[in-house]
């Protein structure tokens, strides 16, 4: 299996590929310019790996929740990758690679969006089940004891990898949409808020 995954949804930028069993990754740490780093990175990880984007069988992509600027550059760029070179596309959510490894005991994962607020999401047993979304706040969170995890970490490459071949494998190929949990800084500002 061919896949390339990328994750642009945080101010840490990770590309991911891998030819059969090998495997390459590049991260742009702290860097919030993700549209000049994104295709030299996919470019330098394709490269180690021997490939072009023709020789992929598909581009997975985190396609939120996080950055909207970022949301949009991943999702701009593999749907590009994919729309000329005819490949699927795997949609990977930011909740699913938290609650790739949690233990059963985990019913909710939240990441920080600022201002006392967390964008969460409900699981069903594991990552493969989550089957709502929402905003809580802190002590809505803090009133759920231990089966919140929260996002502590930035994607780990190998993690976004195996989530794009698991999906791959069953089939789970979709369109690449956004997921915008509430609204960007530009229209909150526009509503007075």
């Amino acid at each position: 299996m061919k896949i390339l995954a990328i994750d642009s949804v945080s101010d840490r930028l990770v590309i991911v590929a891998c030819n059969g069993d090998k495997v390459a990754s590049r991260i742009s740490e702290g860097n919030k310019r993700h549209n000049g780093a994104i295709l030299p990175l996919i470019d330098e990880v394709l490269g180690e790996l021997a490939m072009t984007v023709k020789d992929l069988d598909g581009v997975a992509c985190v396609v939120g929740a996080g950055s909207f600027t970022g949301i949009r550059i991943g999702i701009a760029t593999a749907e590009a990758l994919a729309t000329a070179c005819n490949l699927k596309t795997v949609p990977i959510t930011a909740f699913e690679e938290i609650a790739y490894d949690c233990d059963s005991k985990c019913k909710v994962v939240a990441i920080d969006c600022g201002h006392g607020e967390y964008y969460s999401a409900k699981l069903d047993g594991n990552w493969q089940n989550i089957n709502e979304f929402c905003i809580y706040n802190v002590e809505q969170l803090k009133s759920m004891g231990d089966s919140v995890v929260y996002k502590t970490r930035y994607s780990d490459p190998v993690k976004l990898l195996e989530i794009a071949k698991w999906k791959m494998q069953k089939g789970r190929y979709d369109k690449l949409a956004p997921m915008y949990m509430k609204k960007s800084q530009a229209e909150r500002e526009k509503d007075g808020n």
